[in-house]
């Protein structure tokens, strides 16, 4: 006979000594508010496993997250540990967030991405790209001057049938290239050079203040080592990436199993879901922290999925962006 979705839950909060959250959706607020509000509320455990899977977002409530959990779990008198476990994909903000875990675990459908903080178009309303798209731009435009110069001073200087002085072969490559580039290099605006230099500077100073597992210099690699927003970094490359990482325990992926096609179905959606997983309906969850504030304690459903101890939570839980991984 298998195993219900309760049972589960109580599997893996015995086998870890943890308390167990579910984030899937976009990285934004007031998730973030959720989230801190419950573990004010509902830590029962010395560890967490928080169940995660999202396409990114915000560096700032990412960095609050992971903050929130290694404050109430991994200090103290007797720190426990943050188990970070990647149901599905995890990407932008939502690797920057796990950065904080001690422990990352990943599951056969696990896909981490780039530490890749989201811009604000000016275009479109509500919409975001990819911090790495500009600097790539800039990094394309370089290597094309390079290239242009070298292959006309080369020409002018060592051809067959020219061989005009130093001095005039790099006056005139320069000249071609200008004409060239020129153009494309006026509409570079420098204050959003400037905004996307200050984004790479949050994700490092948020990225150096919170990690707890990463290996010596693949932060940097994270950062500025891929090509594109939506590499995919598979579980055999996040071991180049992370000191400790694992498997996940029987219960743990029996329940990851049942809470994927939930966290799939939220990838892409204005929503997140926010929860702790009870076996029972937690009977410390308070819909109204006295300030503003609202708890989203959940117990689990026969069918796997979490179910609200409080309706009202739903508007809490909504989002007005939509995050594409781009």
């Amino acid at each position: 006979m298998s195993e219900s979705p309760k049972d589960l839950v109580r599997e893996v909060r015995n086998v870890y000594d943890a308390d167990v959250i579910v984030y899937f959706g976009p990285i934004s607020r007031p998730h973030d508010d959720t989230l801190i509000t419950q573990c004010r509320l509902n830590k029962q455990r010395k560890n967490v496993v928080l169940c995660i899977a999202t396409l990114g977002g915000d560096a700032n409530p990412a960095y609050r997250i992971a903050r929130t959990l290694q404050k109430h779990y991994a200090t103290g008198k007797e720190p426990g540990k943050v188990f970070a476990y990647v149901v599905s994909i995890c990407a932008s903000a939502g690797t920057l967030l796990v950065l904080g875990a001690d422990e990352l675990i990943l599951s056969p459908h696990a896909e981490l991405g780039p530490v890749d903080v989201q811009l604000r178009r000016n275009d479109e309303v509500g919409e975001r790209t990819s911090g790495l798209t500009p600097v790539q731009a800039l990094e394309y435009l370089r290597e094309e001057g390079v290239n242009l110069f070298q292959q006309h001073f080369m020409a002018m200087r060592f051809g067959e049938d020219l061989s005009f002085p130093t001095s005039i072969a790099s006056k005139v490559a320069a000249e071609i290239t200008s004409g060239c580039l020129g153009k494309l290099y006026e509409q570079i605006d420098p204050l959003r050079v400037a905004e996307i230099n200050r984004t790479l500077l949050i994700a490092m100073h948020y990225g150096n203040k919170i990690d707890k597992n990463l290996k010596p210099g693949a932060f940097e690699r994270l950062l500025r080592g891929y090509p594109a927003h939506d590499c995919v970094i598979d579980p055999e490359e996040a071991k180049e990436l992370f000191k400790t990482i694992s498997d996940p325990k029987e219960p743990l992926s029996k329940l990851g199993d049942g809470l994927k096609p939930l966290a799939d179905k939220l990838l892409f959606s204005k929503q997140a879901k926010v929860a702790y997983l009870f076996e029972e309906t937690n009977e410390h969850t308070e819909p109204d922290g006295g300030d503003g504030t609202v708890n989203n304690g959940a117990a689990i459903q026969d069918n796997g999925q979490p179910r609200e101890a409080n309706p009202k939570v739903e508007a809490a839980q909504e989002g007005e962006t939509v995050h594409k991984r781009s």
